[in-house]
Protein backbone atom coordinates (compact mmCIF):
# COMPACT_ATOMS: atom_id res chain seq x y z
CA UNK A 1 0.00 0.00 0.00
CA UNK A 2 1.38 3.39 -1.01
CA UNK A 3 1.86 6.52 1.04
CA UNK A 4 -1.47 8.08 2.12
CA UNK A 5 -1.05 11.50 0.51
CA UNK A 6 -4.54 12.76 1.29
CA UNK A 7 -4.35 11.65 4.91
CA UNK A 8 -0.98 13.37 5.28
CA UNK A 9 -2.29 16.59 3.74
CA UNK A 10 -5.33 16.54 6.03
CA UNK A 11 -3.01 16.22 9.02
CA UNK A 12 -1.25 19.44 7.97
CA UNK A 13 -4.37 21.54 7.41
CA UNK A 14 -4.64 22.32 11.11
CA UNK A 15 -1.44 24.33 10.88
CA UNK A 16 -3.11 26.77 8.47
CA UNK A 17 -1.22 29.41 6.49
CA UNK A 18 2.13 30.55 7.87
CA UNK A 19 3.94 32.82 5.41
CA UNK A 20 7.72 32.59 5.57
CA UNK A 21 10.62 31.00 3.71
CA UNK A 22 12.65 29.40 6.52
CA UNK A 23 10.73 26.11 6.51
CA UNK A 24 10.60 25.67 2.72
CA UNK A 25 14.33 26.43 2.39
CA UNK A 26 15.05 23.81 5.06
CA UNK A 27 12.79 21.18 3.47
CA UNK A 28 14.22 21.72 0.01
CA UNK A 29 17.75 21.65 1.40
CA UNK A 30 17.16 18.20 2.87
CA UNK A 31 15.79 17.06 -0.52
CA UNK A 32 18.85 18.25 -2.45
CA UNK A 33 17.43 21.61 -3.57
CA UNK A 34 15.34 20.40 -6.51
CA UNK A 35 14.19 23.99 -7.19
CA UNK A 36 17.70 24.75 -8.49
CA UNK A 37 17.42 22.10 -11.22
CA UNK A 38 15.17 24.12 -13.56
CA UNK A 39 14.44 27.74 -14.51
CA UNK A 40 11.00 29.09 -13.69
CA UNK A 41 8.33 31.54 -14.73
CA UNK A 42 6.80 33.00 -11.55
CA UNK A 43 3.25 34.43 -11.53
CA UNK A 44 1.59 36.42 -8.73
CA UNK A 45 -1.55 38.55 -8.52
CA UNK A 46 -5.09 38.40 -7.16
CA UNK A 47 -7.21 37.38 -10.15
CA UNK A 48 -6.18 35.65 -13.36
CA UNK A 49 -2.85 34.17 -12.35
CA UNK A 50 -4.01 30.60 -12.96
CA UNK A 51 -5.28 31.48 -16.43
CA UNK A 52 -2.01 33.26 -17.24
CA UNK A 53 -0.08 30.22 -15.99
CA UNK A 54 -2.13 27.78 -18.08
CA UNK A 55 -1.83 29.94 -21.19
CA UNK A 56 1.92 30.48 -20.73
CA UNK A 57 2.50 26.76 -20.27
CA UNK A 58 0.40 25.94 -23.34
CA UNK A 59 2.43 28.31 -25.55
CA UNK A 60 5.73 26.94 -24.26
CA UNK A 61 4.56 23.37 -24.89
CA UNK A 62 3.58 24.34 -28.43
CA UNK A 63 7.16 25.55 -28.89
CA UNK A 64 8.43 22.08 -28.01
CA UNK A 65 9.62 22.69 -24.46
CA UNK A 66 9.04 20.22 -21.65
CA UNK A 67 7.04 22.29 -19.18
CA UNK A 68 6.15 21.79 -15.54
CA UNK A 69 3.21 23.70 -14.05
CA UNK A 70 2.33 24.19 -10.38
CA UNK A 71 -1.00 25.84 -9.57
CA UNK A 72 -3.50 25.88 -6.73
CA UNK A 73 -6.04 25.03 -5.59
CA UNK A 74 -7.14 21.96 -7.50
CA UNK A 75 -10.69 21.41 -8.69
CA UNK A 76 -11.23 17.67 -8.26
CA UNK A 77 -7.95 15.83 -7.63
CA UNK A 78 -4.77 17.06 -5.94
CA UNK A 79 -2.78 15.69 -8.89
CA UNK A 80 -4.06 18.64 -10.98
CA UNK A 81 -1.76 21.01 -9.09
CA UNK A 82 1.42 19.34 -10.35
CA UNK A 83 1.63 18.81 -14.11
CA UNK A 84 4.27 18.09 -16.72
CA UNK A 85 3.40 18.74 -20.36
CA UNK A 86 -0.25 19.18 -19.42
CA UNK A 87 -0.53 15.82 -17.65
CA UNK A 88 -1.18 15.58 -13.88
CA UNK A 89 1.38 13.77 -11.77
CA UNK A 90 0.65 9.98 -11.72
CA UNK A 91 -0.44 8.28 -8.48
CA UNK A 92 2.78 6.30 -8.14
CA UNK A 93 4.97 9.38 -8.43
CA UNK A 94 2.74 11.42 -6.12
CA UNK A 95 2.90 8.79 -3.36
CA UNK A 96 6.62 8.14 -3.72
CA UNK A 97 7.59 11.81 -3.76
CA UNK A 98 5.28 12.78 -0.91
CA UNK A 99 6.77 10.02 1.24
CA UNK A 100 10.19 11.64 0.74
CA UNK A 101 8.85 15.13 1.37
CA UNK A 102 7.08 14.00 4.56
CA UNK A 103 10.36 12.65 5.91
CA UNK A 104 12.15 15.91 5.19
CA UNK A 105 9.28 17.94 6.66
CA UNK A 106 9.33 15.90 9.87
CA UNK A 107 13.07 16.49 10.25
CA UNK A 108 12.59 20.21 9.68
CA UNK A 109 9.81 20.32 12.26
CA UNK A 110 12.16 18.80 14.83
CA UNK A 111 14.98 21.10 13.78
CA UNK A 112 13.05 24.39 13.70
CA UNK A 113 10.21 23.66 16.10
CA UNK A 114 7.74 24.85 13.46
CA UNK A 115 5.31 22.61 11.60
CA UNK A 116 5.43 22.79 7.80
CA UNK A 117 2.17 23.71 6.09
CA UNK A 118 0.15 21.82 3.49
CA UNK A 119 1.18 24.29 0.78
CA UNK A 120 4.87 24.06 1.66
CA UNK A 121 5.01 20.29 1.29
CA UNK A 122 3.01 20.53 -1.95
CA UNK A 123 5.49 23.06 -3.29
CA UNK A 124 8.42 20.80 -2.40
CA UNK A 125 6.71 17.80 -4.02
CA UNK A 126 6.11 19.75 -7.24
CA UNK A 127 9.73 20.83 -7.46
CA UNK A 128 10.96 17.28 -6.86
CA UNK A 129 8.69 15.98 -9.64
CA UNK A 130 9.85 18.68 -12.05
CA UNK A 131 13.48 17.78 -11.34
CA UNK A 132 12.76 14.07 -11.81
CA UNK A 133 10.83 14.70 -15.05
CA UNK A 134 13.66 16.81 -16.48
CA UNK A 135 11.52 19.80 -17.38
CA UNK A 136 13.06 22.55 -19.48
CA UNK A 137 11.32 25.09 -17.27
CA UNK A 138 8.40 25.35 -14.85
CA UNK A 139 5.48 27.76 -14.71
CA UNK A 140 4.83 28.40 -11.03
CA UNK A 141 1.78 30.16 -9.59
CA UNK A 142 2.14 31.92 -6.24
CA UNK A 143 -0.12 30.51 -3.55
CA UNK A 144 -0.57 33.60 -1.36
CA UNK A 145 1.02 37.02 -1.72
CA UNK A 146 4.52 36.59 -3.11
CA UNK A 147 7.28 37.90 -0.88
CA UNK A 148 6.89 35.19 1.77
CA UNK A 149 5.13 32.57 -0.36
CA UNK A 150 6.84 29.19 -0.40
CA UNK A 151 7.17 29.31 -4.19
CA UNK A 152 9.45 32.37 -3.89
CA UNK A 153 12.55 30.20 -3.93
CA UNK A 154 12.53 29.36 -7.64
CA UNK A 155 15.21 30.31 -10.14
CA UNK A 156 13.10 32.95 -11.87
CA UNK A 157 13.77 33.78 -15.53
CA UNK A 158 10.64 35.94 -16.01
CA UNK A 159 7.73 36.96 -13.80
CA UNK A 160 4.22 38.33 -14.15
CA UNK A 161 1.83 40.10 -11.80
CA UNK A 162 -1.85 39.93 -12.73
CA UNK A 163 -4.45 42.47 -11.52
CA UNK A 164 -4.21 43.13 -7.79
CA UNK A 165 -7.33 43.60 -5.68
CA UNK A 166 -8.51 42.92 -2.14
CA UNK A 167 -8.09 39.33 -0.96
CA UNK A 168 -6.45 37.55 2.01
CA UNK A 169 -6.30 40.90 3.78
CA UNK A 170 -5.70 39.32 7.20
CA UNK A 171 -2.33 38.14 5.88
CA UNK A 172 -1.41 40.64 3.16
CA UNK A 173 -2.73 43.89 4.59
CA UNK A 174 -5.89 45.96 4.31
CA UNK A 175 -4.83 48.40 1.57
CA UNK A 176 -3.97 47.98 -2.09
CA UNK A 177 -0.43 49.36 -1.59
CA UNK A 178 0.27 46.85 1.21
CA UNK A 179 -1.11 43.95 -0.84
CA UNK A 180 0.85 45.10 -3.91
CA UNK A 181 4.08 45.29 -1.91
CA UNK A 182 3.69 41.66 -0.83
CA UNK A 183 3.04 40.54 -4.40
CA UNK A 184 5.96 42.62 -5.69
CA UNK A 185 8.18 40.37 -3.58
CA UNK A 186 8.54 38.01 -6.56
CA UNK A 187 10.36 40.68 -8.58
CA UNK A 188 14.11 40.06 -8.86
CA UNK A 189 17.03 42.30 -9.88
CA UNK A 190 17.58 42.22 -13.62
CA UNK A 191 14.79 39.68 -14.26
CA UNK A 192 12.07 40.91 -16.64
CA UNK A 193 8.51 41.10 -15.31
CA UNK A 194 5.19 41.65 -17.07
CA UNK A 195 2.59 43.74 -15.26
CA UNK A 196 -1.12 43.48 -16.10
CA UNK A 197 -3.25 46.65 -15.91
CA UNK A 198 -3.43 47.76 -12.28
CA UNK A 199 -5.22 50.26 -10.11
CA UNK A 200 -2.89 53.30 -9.84
CA UNK A 201 -2.26 52.67 -6.12
CA UNK A 202 -0.99 49.17 -6.84
CA UNK A 203 0.90 50.20 -9.97
CA UNK A 204 2.83 52.91 -8.14
CA UNK A 205 4.10 50.38 -5.59
CA UNK A 206 5.17 47.94 -8.31
CA UNK A 207 7.01 50.73 -10.11
CA UNK A 208 8.76 51.80 -6.91
CA UNK A 209 9.93 48.26 -6.13
CA UNK A 210 11.11 47.76 -9.72
CA UNK A 211 13.15 50.97 -9.65
CA UNK A 212 14.81 50.05 -6.38
CA UNK A 213 15.87 46.55 -7.47
CA UNK A 214 16.21 47.45 -10.44
CA UNK A 215 13.90 45.17 -12.42
CA UNK A 216 12.84 45.79 -16.05
CA UNK A 217 9.06 45.88 -16.45
CA UNK A 218 6.70 45.53 -19.39
CA UNK A 219 3.38 47.24 -18.63
CA UNK A 220 0.47 45.61 -20.47
CA UNK A 221 -2.17 48.13 -21.48
CA UNK A 222 -5.46 48.00 -23.36
CA UNK A 223 -5.86 50.31 -26.32
CA UNK A 224 -8.56 52.81 -25.40
CA UNK A 225 -8.07 52.41 -21.65
CA UNK A 226 -10.40 49.45 -21.16
CA UNK A 227 -13.70 51.34 -21.20
CA UNK A 228 -15.74 48.14 -21.15
CA UNK A 229 -13.74 46.75 -18.24
CA UNK A 230 -13.74 50.08 -16.42
CA UNK A 231 -17.53 50.05 -16.36
CA UNK A 232 -17.32 47.23 -13.81
CA UNK A 233 -14.84 49.00 -11.57
CA UNK A 234 -12.00 46.68 -12.57
CA UNK A 235 -8.35 47.53 -13.09
CA UNK A 236 -6.82 50.57 -14.71
CA UNK A 237 -3.44 51.21 -16.33
CA UNK A 238 -0.98 53.98 -15.63
CA UNK A 239 2.38 54.63 -17.27
CA UNK A 240 5.46 54.91 -15.09
CA UNK A 241 8.51 56.42 -16.71
CA UNK A 242 11.82 54.77 -16.15
CA UNK A 243 10.49 51.31 -15.29
CA UNK A 244 10.48 49.66 -18.68
CA UNK A 245 8.36 49.27 -21.80
CA UNK A 246 4.73 48.75 -22.75
CA UNK A 247 2.70 46.15 -24.60
CA UNK A 248 -0.71 47.14 -25.94
CA UNK A 249 -3.62 44.89 -26.85
CA UNK A 250 -6.78 45.78 -28.73
CA UNK A 251 -9.93 43.75 -28.13
CA UNK A 252 -11.54 42.85 -31.46
CA UNK A 253 -14.43 40.88 -30.02
CA UNK A 254 -15.38 38.25 -27.48
CA UNK A 255 -18.22 35.76 -27.49
CA UNK A 256 -19.17 32.28 -26.41
CA UNK A 257 -16.42 30.98 -28.70
CA UNK A 258 -13.58 32.97 -27.10
CA UNK A 259 -11.80 36.27 -27.63
CA UNK A 260 -9.92 37.89 -30.54
CA UNK A 261 -7.33 40.63 -30.18
CA UNK A 262 -4.39 42.44 -31.70
CA UNK A 263 -1.23 42.71 -29.59
CA UNK A 264 1.83 44.91 -29.97
CA UNK A 265 4.70 43.96 -27.66
CA UNK A 266 8.17 45.51 -27.45
CA UNK A 267 9.30 42.85 -29.95
CA UNK A 268 6.39 41.96 -32.25
CA UNK A 269 3.05 42.95 -33.69
CA UNK A 270 0.44 40.20 -33.67
CA UNK A 271 -2.66 40.50 -35.84
CA UNK A 272 -5.87 38.85 -34.64
CA UNK A 273 -4.79 36.39 -31.98
CA UNK A 274 -7.45 34.06 -30.54
CA UNK A 275 -8.01 32.53 -27.10
CA UNK A 276 -10.76 29.96 -26.51
CA UNK A 277 -11.07 30.93 -22.84
CA UNK A 278 -14.32 32.81 -22.28
CA UNK A 279 -14.65 36.34 -20.98
CA UNK A 280 -13.34 39.83 -21.65
CA UNK A 281 -10.76 39.35 -18.90
CA UNK A 282 -9.28 36.32 -20.68
CA UNK A 283 -8.17 38.54 -23.56
CA UNK A 284 -6.12 40.51 -21.05
CA UNK A 285 -4.78 37.30 -19.49
CA UNK A 286 -3.78 36.02 -22.94
CA UNK A 287 -2.01 39.31 -23.74
CA UNK A 288 -0.08 39.06 -20.47
CA UNK A 289 0.88 35.43 -21.20
CA UNK A 290 2.13 36.17 -24.72
CA UNK A 291 4.17 39.13 -23.45
CA UNK A 292 5.53 36.94 -20.64
CA UNK A 293 6.63 34.26 -23.09
CA UNK A 294 8.44 36.90 -25.13
CA UNK A 295 10.24 38.07 -21.98
CA UNK A 296 11.68 34.56 -21.70
CA UNK A 297 13.52 34.93 -25.01
CA UNK A 298 16.40 36.65 -23.22
CA UNK A 299 16.85 33.46 -21.18
CA UNK A 300 17.07 31.35 -24.34
CA UNK A 301 13.46 30.21 -24.68
CA UNK A 302 12.58 31.37 -28.18
CA UNK A 303 8.98 31.03 -29.38
CA UNK A 304 7.74 31.78 -32.90
CA UNK A 305 4.51 33.55 -33.80
CA UNK A 306 2.97 30.34 -35.12
CA UNK A 307 3.79 28.60 -31.84
CA UNK A 308 2.17 31.45 -29.90
CA UNK A 309 -0.99 31.03 -31.97
CA UNK A 310 -1.01 27.24 -31.53
CA UNK A 311 -0.49 27.51 -27.78
CA UNK A 312 -3.28 30.03 -27.39
CA UNK A 313 -5.69 27.94 -29.45
CA UNK A 314 -5.05 24.80 -27.38
CA UNK A 315 -5.21 26.22 -23.85
CA UNK A 316 -7.72 24.76 -21.39
CA UNK A 317 -8.41 25.99 -17.87
CA UNK A 318 -11.38 24.13 -16.35
CA UNK A 319 -13.75 25.78 -13.90
CA UNK A 320 -13.26 29.32 -15.18
CA UNK A 321 -16.27 30.41 -17.22
CA UNK A 322 -16.62 26.77 -18.26
CA UNK A 323 -19.98 26.00 -19.84
CA UNK A 324 -21.64 22.60 -19.68
CA UNK A 325 -24.47 22.74 -22.25
CA UNK A 326 -27.70 21.02 -21.29
CA UNK A 327 -31.17 21.52 -19.91
CA UNK A 328 -30.47 23.57 -17.93
CA UNK A 329 -27.02 24.72 -18.98
CA UNK A 330 -24.47 24.88 -16.14
CA UNK A 331 -21.77 27.55 -16.01
CA UNK A 332 -18.81 27.11 -13.65
CA UNK A 333 -16.63 30.02 -12.59
CA UNK A 334 -14.05 30.21 -9.82
CA UNK A 335 -14.83 33.82 -8.82
CA UNK A 336 -14.29 34.21 -5.07
CA UNK A 337 -13.67 37.93 -4.45
CA UNK A 338 -15.26 41.26 -5.44
CA UNK A 339 -12.94 41.87 -8.38
CA UNK A 340 -13.70 38.47 -9.85
CA UNK A 341 -17.43 39.00 -9.30
CA UNK A 342 -17.32 42.18 -11.37
CA UNK A 343 -15.59 40.30 -14.18
CA UNK A 344 -18.20 37.51 -14.05
CA UNK A 345 -21.02 40.08 -14.07
CA UNK A 346 -19.60 41.60 -17.26
CA UNK A 347 -19.32 38.15 -18.86
CA UNK A 348 -22.92 37.29 -18.00
CA UNK A 349 -24.21 40.55 -19.45
CA UNK A 350 -22.31 40.02 -22.71
CA UNK A 351 -22.34 36.26 -23.25
CA UNK A 352 -25.80 35.44 -21.89
CA UNK A 353 -27.81 38.69 -22.14
CA UNK A 354 -31.20 36.95 -22.25
CA UNK A 355 -30.61 34.57 -19.35
CA UNK A 356 -31.11 35.18 -15.64
CA UNK A 357 -29.22 32.32 -14.00
CA UNK A 358 -29.89 30.62 -10.71
CA UNK A 359 -26.69 31.05 -8.71
CA UNK A 360 -25.35 28.05 -6.82
CA UNK A 361 -23.15 29.93 -4.37
CA UNK A 362 -20.69 29.26 -1.56
CA UNK A 363 -18.04 31.39 0.08
CA UNK A 364 -14.99 30.52 2.17
CA UNK A 365 -12.80 32.63 4.41
CA UNK A 366 -13.42 35.96 6.14
CA UNK A 367 -15.25 37.71 3.30
CA UNK A 368 -18.27 39.99 3.13
CA UNK A 369 -20.93 38.08 1.14
CA UNK A 370 -22.52 41.32 -0.05
CA UNK A 371 -19.24 42.50 -1.61
CA UNK A 372 -18.83 39.25 -3.56
CA UNK A 373 -22.45 38.53 -4.50
CA UNK A 374 -23.49 42.17 -4.88
CA UNK A 375 -22.22 42.59 -8.47
CA UNK A 376 -24.02 39.37 -9.45
CA UNK A 377 -27.37 40.09 -7.80
CA UNK A 378 -28.81 42.15 -10.70
CA UNK A 379 -28.45 39.11 -12.97
CA UNK A 380 -29.88 36.53 -10.56
CA UNK A 381 -33.17 34.73 -10.87
CA UNK A 382 -32.49 33.10 -7.52
CA UNK A 383 -29.67 31.86 -5.28
CA UNK A 384 -29.18 28.44 -3.72
CA UNK A 385 -26.51 28.74 -1.03
CA UNK A 386 -24.42 25.83 0.23
CA UNK A 387 -20.93 24.96 1.46
CA UNK A 388 -18.15 22.85 -0.13
CA UNK A 389 -17.64 19.41 1.35
CA UNK A 390 -14.02 19.91 2.37
CA UNK A 391 -12.88 23.51 2.21
CA UNK A 392 -9.32 24.28 3.29
CA UNK A 393 -10.67 27.28 5.17
CA UNK A 394 -14.03 27.63 6.99
CA UNK A 395 -17.06 28.24 4.81
CA UNK A 396 -19.59 31.00 5.38
CA UNK A 397 -22.88 29.63 6.78
CA UNK A 398 -25.23 29.03 3.81
CA UNK A 399 -28.08 30.61 5.78
CA UNK A 400 -26.01 33.80 6.06
CA UNK A 401 -25.42 33.75 2.30
CA UNK A 402 -29.12 33.24 1.61
CA UNK A 403 -30.08 36.10 3.93
CA UNK A 404 -27.57 38.33 2.15
CA UNK A 405 -29.12 37.48 -1.22
CA UNK A 406 -32.60 38.25 0.06
CA UNK A 407 -31.35 41.60 1.37
CA UNK A 408 -30.19 42.30 -2.20
CA UNK A 409 -33.64 41.43 -3.56
CA UNK A 410 -32.81 37.92 -4.76
CA UNK A 411 -35.00 34.92 -3.73
CA UNK A 412 -32.73 32.50 -1.89
CA UNK A 413 -32.59 29.23 0.00
CA UNK A 414 -29.87 27.21 1.71
CA UNK A 415 -28.96 23.54 1.24
CA UNK A 416 -26.51 21.51 3.33
CA UNK A 417 -24.59 19.88 0.46
CA UNK A 418 -23.46 20.78 -3.04
CA UNK A 419 -25.27 17.77 -4.52
CA UNK A 420 -28.60 18.80 -3.00
CA UNK A 421 -28.01 22.43 -3.88
CA UNK A 422 -27.28 21.52 -7.51
CA UNK A 423 -30.51 19.57 -7.83
CA UNK A 424 -32.54 22.44 -6.37
CA UNK A 425 -30.79 25.01 -8.55
CA UNK A 426 -31.48 22.95 -11.68
CA UNK A 427 -35.14 22.65 -10.74
CA UNK A 428 -35.42 26.41 -10.20
CA UNK A 429 -33.63 27.17 -13.47
CA UNK A 430 -35.90 24.95 -15.56
CA UNK A 431 -35.12 23.19 -18.82
CA UNK A 432 -34.30 26.37 -20.74
CA UNK A 433 -32.48 28.20 -17.95
CA UNK A 434 -28.96 28.28 -16.54
CA UNK A 435 -27.26 27.45 -13.26
CA UNK A 436 -24.15 29.50 -12.46
CA UNK A 437 -21.86 27.86 -9.88
CA UNK A 438 -19.47 30.33 -8.26
CA UNK A 439 -18.13 31.90 -5.06
CA UNK A 440 -15.59 29.20 -4.23
CA UNK A 441 -13.19 27.13 -6.33
CA UNK A 442 -13.79 24.29 -3.87
CA UNK A 443 -17.51 24.38 -4.71
CA UNK A 444 -16.77 24.62 -8.43
CA UNK A 445 -14.48 21.60 -8.19
CA UNK A 446 -17.03 19.58 -6.26
CA UNK A 447 -19.82 20.35 -8.72
CA UNK A 448 -17.52 19.73 -11.68
CA UNK A 449 -16.75 16.32 -10.22
CA UNK A 450 -20.47 15.56 -10.06
CA UNK A 451 -20.95 16.65 -13.67
CA UNK A 452 -17.99 14.63 -14.95
CA UNK A 453 -19.18 11.57 -13.00
CA UNK A 454 -22.55 11.99 -14.74
CA UNK A 455 -20.81 11.90 -18.11
CA UNK A 456 -21.24 15.58 -18.92
CA UNK A 457 -17.59 16.52 -19.41
CA UNK A 458 -13.99 15.37 -19.11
Amino acid sequence: MGFDVQGYLRSLKRFGMKPGLERIHAILGRLGNPEAAFPAVHIAGTNGKGSVAATTASILRAAGYRVGMFTSPHLIHYHERIQVDGQPIPDEALQRIFAQVAGAAAAVRDELGSDPTEFEVGTAAAFMYFQEAGVDLAVVEVGLGGRLDSTNVVRTQAAAITPISYDHMAVLGSTLPSIAREKAGILKPGIPAVIAPQHPEAASVLAEVARDLPCPLVWVNEEGGGSERGATGATFHQDFEGTGQTATYTVLGWSGEGGRFHLETPNRRYHELFTPLLGYHQVQNAAVAVTLVEALAEAGFAVSESQVRAGLANVRWPGRLELFPGHPAILLDGVHNPGGAEVLALALSRLFPDVRPVFLFALTGPKDPAEVFGPLAPFARAMVATRPASPRVPAVDPEVLAECARDLGVPASAMPSARQALEQAKELAGQEGMVCVCGSLYLVGEVRGLLVAAGLGS
